[in-house]
């Protein structure tokens, strides 16, 4: 049986006795708006100095690769904003969390029966609710206010959503969990 139901913020469906959830990551203009334009400025200086070899000697090599590097952030930050998404997925034994840009993405597989304490709770710092969402959480323990127990470490969901998403979400997956799982 196929049931898909939309709330603000993310989306769920439910497969048999799967539960898949995509949280579509939300587009912070003024972040968007600086990526492109240090995108830009970079394309520009590389044209710049493969147009003028001449002009790499007013560049170390050292400055060259720092901007290089800082511009792959910037490139993948700006493809997060547009096409990223979180996927939450509860199949038979594991919940299933899928980071993807495009598509493109990497996953983490956590045992049903070492998870413990599925809960809404704030991100240090305060202040920057959606700032965790400029960019891909693609080390740590992830970021966002939904947040669970595994093997006694705090792992962090749904950088996108605010806490009371974070919440019909948690009520969501916990109404799924609650037969398989003591969380």
């Amino acid at each position: 049986m196929h049931l898909t139901s939309a709330s603000p913020g993310f989306s769920s469906e439910m497969l048999a006795q799967d539960l898949r959830t995509v949280i579509a990551v939300r587009t912070f203009w003024p972040v968007t708006i600086f990526y492109s334009i240090w995108l830009f400025i970079w394309i520009w200086i590389v044209s710049k100095m493969l147009l003028q070899p001449a002009s790499l000697e007013v560049m170390t090599p050292g400055f060259i690769l720092l901007m290089t590097l800082c511009s792959l952030g910037m490139l993948l930050g700006l493809l997060w904003q547009f096409g990223g998404k979180e996927i939450i997925s509860i199949e038979r034994d594991c919940l299933h969390y899928r980071i993807q840009v495009f598509g493109l993405g990497w996953s983490r597989r956590y045992a049903l029966r070492k998870l413990q304490f599925l809960r809404v709770a704030p991100v240090a710092g305060g202040g920057a609710q959606y700032s965790f969402s400029w960019w891909p959480p693609v080390f740590g323990a992830g970021r966002g206010q939904l947040v669970f127990d595994y093997e006694g470490k705090p792992k962090r969901m749904a950088a996108s959503l605010n806490a009371a998403q974070c919440e019909m979400l948690r009520q969501e997956l916990q109404a799924h969990l609650q037969p398989r799982t003591p969380v």
